[in-house]
């Protein structure tokens, strides 16, 4: 059972946290391959990692480097998404990306291969703002917003 996606390599802000707590835990995560270059998804897991190593693995250098990448067919269960938002709707927990749909990509990619289905929790985390965008989210984690969302099965495009 994979614990986590982390559907953006972030290096910033909150996922950066949510990558650290992830592998402290002894979990494991599943994050895309940096910008889908050299693969499709990579699995870190706590006992791949150093102390000394934790941080770097987090960022997309990290990824390629400490990860063990797996393709398509890879059968996997993934019971938790987290995806990075530059924006969130509070009202109707929709995000807004970084504009080169690369989350809805994964996203696609994971339904492809059963890796998720409609009951897989979907997270984000970043800063409320009222924009409708990409694929909705069940859960807002921000400063001073958590809030839980009745989800919708589709990406708007």
């Amino acid at each position: 059972m994979y614990s986590l996606i982390s559907s953006f390599i972030i290096t910033y802000g909150y996922n950066f946290v949510h990558r650290i707590d992830n592998k402290t835990d002894g979990k494991k995560l599943l994050t895309p391959q940096p910008r889908l270059r050299t693969g499709f998804f990579s699995i870190l897991e706590s006992h791949m990692l150093t102390t000394g190593t934790i941080k770097e693995a987090c960022t997309s250098v990290g990824v390629a480097k400490h990860g063990k990448p797996i393709g398509l067919e890879e059968k996997l269960k993934v019971d938790l998404i987290v995806i990075g938002s530059v924006a969130v709707d509070p009202t109707t927990g929709a995000r807004l990306g970084k504009g080169e749909g690369f989350a809805e990509l994964e996203y696609g990619m994971l339904r492809y291969m059963g890796a998720i289905d409609d009951s897989t929790p979907v997270v984000t985390s970043g800063k409320p703002f009222t924009l409708d965008h990409d694929i909705f989210r069940d859960i807002i984690s921000a400063a001073r917003v958590t809030h839980i969302y009745a989800c919708l099965f589709y990406v708007l495009w």
